[in-house]
């Protein structure tokens, strides 16, 4: 996944890399608003587009850990191993990004367990057949970003949107689930797994101020 000019590097859903373009995360259904303050130096020291800067702060905030890796950094969420983009190889050196099978075998030598591939690049390889023949698909992922606060506009009738706050996190696993039991794109036990400890973490470091989360809701 590259922001900025984001891409998203994943296996399609297959037995070894069962991952989609959401990445087995259901958060695309609420929108996070959360500071980067306290994301500490990662994102200072090596200069990170916007999104990237944004997800890892959110990852951070929420409990993840991030190892320094020279050309390279491993995210680790260990209280969520299933969440595929929380346990994921991010190459930052853009001169490194088309050895995909060099990053492919740092990605399992480091996640021996996962049924899926995650690896996120800083720019679009030059050299997009190599990543082909690792059986993986890429995806580009735009990011928008401004300094002015966008236009406000009424919302269609019938809506709210507000703050998840107590049982809207039952909902929105139960949501996040049952979308997955539709669609059939990830295992419905693993996923389960995932949605329930994705929407645990989210609504503490919503609690505790760190972030929020809000969604639209028919009345």
């Amino acid at each position: 996944m590259v922001h900025g000019t984001p891409l998203f590097v994943d296996g399609g859903i297959t037995p070894r890399d069962d991952v989609g373009s959401a990445a087995g995360d259901p958060s695309r259904g609420a929108v996070p608003v959360t500071s980067a303050g306290a994301f500490g130096s990662v994102a200072a020291m090596r200069d990170l587009p916007p999104g990237w800067e944004t997800d890892l702060c959110v990852l951070r905030h929420a409990g993840s850990v991030t190892e320094e890796r020279g050309d390279h950094l491993l995210i680790r969420t260990p209280h969520n191993p299933d969440f595929h983009w929380g346990n994921f190889v991010f190459v930052t050196d853009a001169n490194a990004v088309n050895a995909a099978r060099r990053w492919v075998e740092t990605f399992e030598a480091a996640f021996p367990q996962a049924t899926w591939v995650a690896i996120g690049l800083i720019r679009m390889p030059d050299d997009t057949n190599s990543w082909i023949e690792q059986a993986l698909d890429l995806e580009l992922d735009e990011v928008l970003t401004t300094r002015s606060l966008p236009r406000q506009t009424a919302l269609p009738e019938g809506y709210t949107v507000h703050r998840l706050v107590g049982a809207d996190w039952e909902q929105y696993a139960a949501r996040a689930v049952a979308e997955n039991a539709r669609s059939g794109e990830h295992d419905p036990e693993s996923y389960g797994r995932f949605a329930r400890r994705q929407a645990k973490a989210r609504r503490e470091l919503s609690e505790r101020g760190a972030g929020a989360f809000f969604g639209a809701f028919a009345s």
